[in-house]
């Protein structure tokens, strides 16, 4: 395996002393960050286009079952399916899906947040790190979308899974545990079965074990040789092929020959070189700039190519300078692997469709960028004053809390523009399929009955010829009612 530099040694603290508890509080500070942040998403929740899709198709235990493994688009993701019934069954009434759909990518973008930050830790040995990559990854709204529309909050459930696996990984790396290895397996199969950006769990991990070193802790698995260890470094691919196996004879007719190729077959359709294209235009536009705050600029290539040219030298030097390159090389692969596949196989679209519409598909090269950023940071631990010891110093609090306020200032008009419009219309559409299922449970009737005697009611933000009636349960012990009287009976 490819050995990386040890890191320097930490010199010893000579700022004051934070309190014992101080990195909890830096936890806790990004966690309100990253809440003000997306506050729009909980005080006005909406669920729109695609949301009523998955809320129909897994309205039932038996419709979750019969729609578990097709796929939504090229996402083949049973535990979507699974996640979305077990939400509409927790709401209970249709008033409260909004803010019940809603959590799930809260609690899915914490998650992430929580994952990489004790990753990092681990990996660098200090929590200022750890935090670090916390705000940078955060207090972001690059990824917006993901967290303020219920239908791509299960990129971020695949992010979530994927740090799981990379987190085993570590695990097995350095204290060599042999359950932690094949756990990586597990989430790295679990991984897709959201998103079909999971499925590059297996490969990072898998390039992250590569660049590690053996178990560093006195367990057998450092007593195997150099080329078993090059071969285990592979298992967390096994889960990614696990579940393509699982998968392709179930959904690869339907996934290659979606309505969106216009014709073509997936394989058809992905363009490599239009999606590096793309890819380098994504990175400053939306890594760079989006970092930012700023949405939506589209650059001229000219401007592009002057901006990779600068920051290409700017990460070269980043590299040279940083004592351990892991982070730096894992980083990038984030990156890179995330965009490239994504846009190679959207090369038939413009850039600019992209740019406007995906921001969803920002949540894992932001994490690369995070990563990339804390890989070169331990050049600079004298200048922070980080020791030997796991506390934080007063300086470092400091600046973990200035550059939380910075980002979160300039992130938050983002996520006030990302946010969908508020319609009260569909909520008075919820409470009036609320009032007649309650009329139908009151009178015995089923819903099939009140679906095939009330007029066809439309939804606001949901394709025209759906029909809101099929949110209805009705009675669990209907009577035979003529559609006449059942009109009838569920009049207000």
């Amino acid at each position: 395996m490819m050995e990386q530099t040890a890191s320097p040694p930490l010199a010893p603290t000579t700022d004051a002393p934070a309190t014992g508890h101080a990195a909890i509080a830096c936890v806790l500070l990004v966690y309100l960050a990253v809440l003000l942040l997306y506050t729009p998403r909980l005080v006005l929740p909406m669920i729109t286009a695609d949301d009523f899709t998955y809320i129909q198709e897994s309205w039932t235990w038996q419709a979750t079952l019969d729609h578990l493994w097709l796929p939504f688009n090229e996402h083949a993701m049973p535990l979507g399916r699974l996640s979305t019934w077990a939400l509409v069954r927790l709401a209970g009434r249709p008033t409260l899906f909004p803010l019940t759909l809603a959590f799930q990518s809260i609690l899915a973008v914490m998650a992430a947040v929580g994952m990489l930050y004790l990753f990092v830790r681990r990996e660098l040995g200090h929590p200022f790190y750890g935090l670090v990559a916390m705000i940078l990854f955060g207090v972001s709204t690059v990824y917006a979308e993901a967290v303020t529309w219920f239908s791509c909050s299960f990129g971020l459930l695949a992010v979530d899974t994927l740090l799981l696996s990379l987190l085993a990984a570590q695990r097995w790396r350095q204290a060599g545990w042999w359950h932690a290895l094949i756990l990586s397996a597990v989430w790295a199969a679990l991984a897709p079965a959201w998103s079909a950006v999971g499925i590059l769990a297996g490969p990072l991990c898998c390039l992250y074990l590569l660049l590690g070193r053996k178990p560093q802790t006195a367990t057998p698995a450092v007593c195997l040789s150099p080329r078993l260890l090059v071969s285990l470094s592979f298992v967390p691919l096994l889960g990614s092929g696990a579940f393509l196996a699982v998968s392709l004879p179930l959904t690869a007719d339907r996934i290659m020959h979606l309505e969106h190729y216009s014709g073509q077959t997936a394989l058809e359709a992905f363009q490599p070189l239009t999606g590096l294209w793309y890819t380098a235009r994504s990175l400053v536009d939306n890594l760079i700039v989006g970092f930012a705050g700023i949405p939506w600029v589209v650059l001229p290539p000219a401007a592009v190519i002057v901006v990779l040219v600068l920051v290409a030298g700017l990460a070269a030097w980043w590299w040279r300078q940083a004592p351990v390159r892991r982070l730096l090389v894992v980083g990038l692969a984030f990156i890179l692997a995330s965009y490239v596949l994504t846009y190679s196989a959207r090369a038939s679209w413009s850039y600019e469709r992209l740019l406007h519409a995906w921001s969803r598909y920002h949540a894992l090269p932001q994490l690369g960028l995070a990563l990339f950023v804390c890989g070169g940071l331990p050049r600079w631990h004298a200048r922070w004053h980080i020791g030997p010891a796991a506390g934080l110093s007063t300086r470092q609090m400091k600046a973990l809390g200035l550059l939380t306020g910075v980002l979160l200032l300039v992130n938050f008009p983002r996520g006030m523009a990302d946010t969908p419009a508020y319609n009260p219309e569909q909520m008075n559409l919820l409470r009036r399929i609320e009032a007649v299922d309650a009329r139908c449970r009151a009178h015995h009737i089923s819903a099939d009955t009140a679906r095939a005697a009330l007029p066809r009611l439309p939804v606001p933000d949901w394709d025209n010829e759906h029909n809101g009636w099929v949110f209805l349960r009705g009675s669990n012990d209907p009577r035979p009612v003529s559609p006449a009287e059942a009109r009838r009976l569920l009049q207000p």
